[in-house]
């Protein structure tokens, strides 16, 4: 049986490790592997690590058609530690 899935990844900290460490570890997937991961988090800090790196990678808006390699990426709405605690 031939099946795959999708596997959510969050990022963490945006200010650590995380986004270095989910392209080094995309960067040895093959194009079609890609696709079935889902990165959560903000891709402002993906794209940086993939300059920093220099692993090739594209970043695409995750639930929408993309090309094969292409790394869907779930963004997170940024909110205040106001709205936060106001939520509480």
């Amino acid at each position: 049986m031939n099946r795959t899935g999708t596997v959510g990844i969050t990022m963490g900290d945006p200010y650590g490790v995380g986004s270095e460490i989910i392209c080094k570890a995309l960067a040895d997937f093959s194009p079609d592997q890609r696709l079935s991961a889902v990165i959560i988090g903000d891709p402002s800090f993906l794209v940086q690590a993939d300059t920093l790196l220099e692993t090739g990678l594209t970043f695409g808006r995750a639930f929408t058609e993309l090309s094969s390699g292409t790394v869907p990426v779930a963004k997170i709405p940024k909110t205040s530690n106001k709205e936060v605690r106001r939520a509480h």
